[in-house]
């Protein structure tokens, strides 16, 4: 009994899978060594440093993924439930705002142990999801699990998800994807297959067995077994014998036996188990909380479907709908607070246009990169998002899987009418799976690829899907190409290994790949010490205590120098002034980050911020209140606004060499001294994040959005629960059987 496990034919296969992901994030799992960058040092007052480290794409890990896992952490810890945060914009929602993902079960290590620290433990778990439902994806289409291995270890391992794994929401989506493909097919296409093989076999072996017995009497011993060969095929190129009656209806009686099981497959296999995972998973992918990758796994999930026999179509679109809609209910908690906080929020009304569309074409993939799929080092580009880098090694996988397909078939032979009878059921079922997976890796890869290139084809997504316009770049569909391109490198690695048979072909491009994809990303994660992520100051600490009473904060952080260093030396190129030193943003405290103490902020960084707030800020500050880079930060730079006595801003932070007339300083250090200003304005003109947003009732925040999303969720999970349970009962009645 205890062997058991290690002849299970995947036991090997994923161990090797959870030790190669154990080793690649061990810096980041069991020491002080934390996946997040080294980007405070730029900011006091943790530094001030010039020419600290800076990616402005891997910032969002600092500026808004850890201010608000700390936050969500903490409530929780409290008992209470994170709808409304108090310590940026002056107050505003924060569970409406999907990106919280405060539902999403894998979010479980942020609510258990140390925040920071979580974020290589999230990473680690992703990747054995991503490893472990590519292998079986693979598995699922009758590939070798060499192959399947390398299909892990390429997407796993491929430059999307490396780099975006720091930001949880973008890759904890991603990482989903194989999954979902896999429960899909099986809701759909490996059931029917599987009653069809069944019932082939059951037929064949009925005549086959029914023949034998009536050629017992005549046909040699030696020559029996070539009878029943010969009779091993399918129904339509047998004939039957006569024989003895008695014993071609015991034969017939056990065969219909063996049908049976298929015909109840066929009865319970819409809202059989594997439908009830695939809801599940589809699920957890929406709560993971990037909607833009979510719409990438459905237009997978689209793909696949009409990669499907034609046969096939409309079960899978049944499959798709009922699932969609049982997922919608589930996530529902999640999915009303966030449609409502979206219509008030900043980008509410804007519809897709074409400028919209030319900044989007101007940063997509451009053809005269896309080496940069397979050259190494050049995915770490500071302000380049399309992140579709797979390697050498992968790519000539691939192309040897499509070049001896067509090399194959374009020498194929017609085999004739005995060959065809002699093949297995199994065996042309497999070929067709294979077949078929093949067409759909290829599509897949092709698609991210030509989505990425802002062709006609995304373009006609852009302004054809509402909502798709103001959901970022579209070099994130490389993630479809990612996945596309280690399925296609598994189907090379077995075409391969069928023309030249040799034992050595599987483990050198196992090696190739993972150390290829390994060397080029191990650099590319953004790690420092934990002491290093948002260590408490005596600046925070007084502010902790002199904010007790519900004042606020204004952090001074200039608009201007919120640009990367490359834009800045250009501007000083055209107007002649000089080039700045800095290569990190210039500021204290940056947007978001006193969430992380407990600090009531005016500033912050949100898609989703209140539309009505920025405007009511604009009035008042005199100009736009956002870097030029970036729409979704609110940076207040005029010290005499009028806004800061209405949102009872007590005190302002600049940096030492600054001052604040005619506010008198009452602390300095840190690199930092903190005005206190003398606010004249009744408390009863004051207003608060709270005023922007309907939902307040007793001086609670508890919008009806969520409580109806709490209603719909509750509904759909019982009803998935009784499926659940109408599923487990049918299996234990199948196993007594």
């Amino acid at each position: 009994m205890k062997l058991r496990a290690f002849r299970w034919p995947h036991f090997w296969p994923l161990l090797l899978l959870f030790v190669v992901c154990s080793l690649y994030w061990h810096r980041v799992l069991d020491s002080q060594t934390v996946l997040l960058p080294d980007s405070l040092q730029g900011f006091a007052p943790f530094g001030s440093q010039a020419r600290a480290p800076w990616n402005i794409l891997q910032w969002d890990a600092l500026a808004q993924y850890f201010p608000w896992r700390t936050f969500a952490a903490r409530e929780l810890h409290q008992g209470r439930i994170p709808l409304w945060n108090p310590h940026q914009f002056a107050g505003t929602p924060f569970l409406a705002n999907g990106q919280s993902a405060v539902f999403y079960p894998l979010s479980w290590p942020f609510w258990t142990m140390d925040v920071a620290r979580a974020f290589g433990v999230s990473a680690w778990i992703h990747s054995l999801l991503a490893a472990f439902s590519t292998y079986f994806l693979c598995q699922n289409w009758k590939l070798s699990r060499a192959a399947s291995l390398l299909a892990a270890i390429a997407f796993t391992f491929c430059g999307f998800l490396t780099f975006w794994i720091s930001l949880p929401t973008l890759a904890n989506t991603a990482s989903w994807l194989p999954l979902l493909i896999l429960l899909f097919e099986r809701a759909t296409v490996s059931r029917a297959l599987t009653e069809h093989v069944l019932t082939e076999r059951a037929t064949a072996q009925r005549f086959a067995d029914a023949h034998a017995r009536n050629s017992e009497s005549v046909i040699p011993g030696g020559a029996k077994n070539l009878a029943s060969a010969k009779f091993s095929a399918p129904l339509e190129t047998t004939n039957l014998e006569s024989g003895d009656s008695s014993e071609h209806s015991h034969s017939f009686q056990n065969s219909n036996r063996v049908l049976d099981g298929p015909k109840k497959m066929r009865q319970s296999a819409l809202f059989g188990g594997d439908f009830c995972a695939f809801v599940a998973a589809l699920a957890c992918a929406f709560l993971a909380g990037h909607p833009q990758i979510f719409f990438y796994c459905l237009v997978a999930l689209g793909l696949r479907a009409l990669t499907l026999p034609f046969s096939q179509w409309k079960r899978a679109l049944g499959v798709g709908i009922i699932a969609l809609l049982l997922t919608l209910g589930l996530c529902a908690i999640q999915i009303l607070p966030t449609l409502e906080l979206a219509r008030l929020g900043h980008r509410a009304g804007q519809s897709a246009s074409a400028s919209g569309w030319d900044f989007v074409a101007k940063n997509a993939l451009q053809i005269d990169n896309l080496s940069s799929l397979f050259e190494p080092f050049s995915f770490a580009l500071s302000t380049d998002e399309n992140k579709g880098y797979v390697g050498l090694g992968v790519l000539l996988l691939s192309f040897a899987a499509v070049a001896l397909t067509i090399f194959r078939l374009s020498r194929r032979e017609k085999t004739d009418a005995q060959s065809a009878e002699i093949q297995s059921v199994e065996a042309q079922s497999s070929t067709r799976i294979r077949a078929r997976g093949f067409v759909f890796a290829l599509v897949l890869a092709l698609f991210g690829v030509f989505y990425a290139l802002a062709s006609p084809l995304s373009k006609a997504f852009y302004f054809g899907v509402p909502g798709l316009s103001q959901m970022g770049g579209v070099g994130r569909a490389l993630c479809l190409w990612s996945l596309g391109a280690a399925l296609l490198a598994a189907f090379g690695l077995d075409a391969a290994r069928a023309r030249w048979k040799t034992p050595v072909l599987p483990l050198v491009a196992l090696l190739v790949v993972g150390a290829e994809l390994f060397a080029a990303s191990w650099n590319t994660q953004p790690t420092s010490a934990r002491a290093q992520i948002y260590p408490e100051t005596r600046l925070t600490q007084f502010l902790q205590s002199a904010t007790k009473n519900g004042a606020r904060v204004l952090f001074w952080t200039p608009r201007r120098s919120w640009l990367t260093g490359e834009i800045l030396a250009l501007e000083s190129a055209r107007s002649g002034a000089p080039v700045t030193a800095r290569q990190h943003p210039e500021g204290v405290l940056p947007p978001n980050g006193a969430t992380v103490f407990g600090i009531n902020d005016v500033n912050g960084y949100d898609s989703l911020s209140s539309g009505a707030f920025r405007q009511f800020l604009i009035q008042n500050e005199g100009s736009d209140v956002s870097p030029p880079l970036n729409g979704n930060m609110v940076l207040l730079n005029n010290f005499g606004s009028p806004a800061l006595d209405i949102l009872n801003v007590r005190f302002v932070v600049v940096p030492q060499d600054m001052t604040v007339p005619p506010a008198r300083a009452v602390f300095a250090g840190d690199g930092c001294v903190v005005f206190e200003r003398n606010r004249v304005l009744d408390i009863s003109a004051q207003k608060s994040g709270r005023d922007f947003f309907p939902g307040w009732t007793n001086d609670k925040y508890n919008p009806s959005s969520f409580r109806l999303g709490s209603w719909f969720s509750l509904i759909s999970l019982g009803f998935l629960s009784v499926l659940i349970g109408c599923e487990i009962a049918s299996w234990r009645a199948r196993s007594r059987n």
